[in-house]
């Protein structure tokens, strides 16, 4: 969404400066304004969902990890008496 703002606050910009030209310097600073606001609100989301994304994603991993460890375990028992059961 930040970056859909940049670009329609650059495009509104582009448009100002089409119709009135670049003598104005309030309609420049309008579009340029428009379009940083909006790429610091996506930075403001982006960020912060980076940080959990990550978060989320290391812990489960360590679960997974986990989880292998104990199948790895269960089957270690199972197979001993799979063994005496063939003979």
């Amino acid at each position: 969404m930040g970056l859909l703002g940049t670009v329609f606050g650059m495009i509104r910009m582009f448009s100002a400066t089409a119709l009135a030209g670049l003598g104005d310097a309030r309609i420049l600073s309008q579009g340029i304004s428009e379009a940083m606001f909006a790429t610091a609100e996506g930075l403001l989301i982006g960020i912060p969902a980076l940080f959990a994304y990550n978060y989320l994603s290391a812990r489960a991993e360590r679960y997974i990890l986990e989880i292998e460890s104990y199948a790895s375990r269960l089957v270690a028992r199972l197979r001993p008496q799979d063994k005496e059961r063939a003979q």
